[in-house]
């Protein structure tokens, strides 16, 4: 029976999951000191790992010891201020990948993920599909932004993705590209997160309730597309 491993990193007890082991050092727990007491562990013990948060740690680029940690199938890097994918080793049982609010802006060195799942690079300065590999089982990508972050305007360099069900395009992009989007893409795309890019006034009314600055400022971007797709009706 293979062994399993069950340690304390600096404190913090992995917890076992479906998959294997999971590691949570979000919100400012991965420093230079625990990135030291875990490149310490032995590669079987990093072997165990298949779930690693890494949320909120201002990182600016990707941990080299991810390329110890061969069995991660869920990466969360949300709310970094990670650059680029330079650094992310091709980690074949990878099937999350979450980079929600970095500073990414292309899609150059992504490594070819053959069990890649979803891939989440929302409010990122994605301006591109160049460099993107065949990743052929995508099945949702979201490259959602602003126009103050990114100017995504085209499909052009998307590759075949056979299994893709779900792609979020940025909300300002609608009025442009949903005039030009391919067949095959019209029952899959979403603007924004809405099939037809506009303010859900239900959710809108929720968020008033407990306002964020990001998730308010968001549905104030949708009333002015929506209207703008409107005045462009009737015009």
């Amino acid at each position: 029976m293979k062994k399993l491993f069950i340690w304390v990193f600096c404190g913090l007890l992995m917890q076992p999951t479906v998959y294997g082991m999971s590691l949570d050092l979000s919100g400012e727990k991965f420093n230079d000191e625990r990135e030291e007491s875990l490149d310490s562990k032995s590669d079987e013990e990093l072997a165990q790992i298949t779930h690693l948060n890494l949320a909120r740690n201002h990182l600016t680029k990707i941990p080299a010891i991810l390329k110890r940690m061969p069995n991660l199938g869920e990466l969360d890097f949300k709310f970094n201020d990670i650059s680029s994918f330079e650094g992310l080793p091709k980690l074949d049982k990878l099937r999350k990948l979450d980079l929600y609010s970095n500073d990414i802006s292309s899609f150059e060195g992504l490594p070819s993920l053959p069990n890649l799942e979803e891939l989440n690079l929302n409010m990122n300065r994605i301006s591109s599909f160049e460099g993107l590999p065949k990743l052929d089982k995508l099945k949702k990508l979201d490259v959602d932004s602003y126009p103050s972050k990114s100017n995504l305007n085209s499909l052009k360099g998307l590759p075949q993705l056979d299994a893709l069900e779900w792609l979020n395009l940025p909300g300002y992009a609608a009025h442009t590209m949903d005039l030009t989007l391919p067949k095959e893409f019209r029952d899959i795309v979403r603007y924004g997160g809405n099939k037809f890019y506009q303010t859900n006034f239900s959710t809108l009314w929720r968020d008033l309730k407990s306002p964020s600055w990001r998730v308010l400022s968001r549905h104030v971007e949708g009333i002015k597309h929506t209207a703008k797709s409107i005045k462009e009706l009737l015009s």
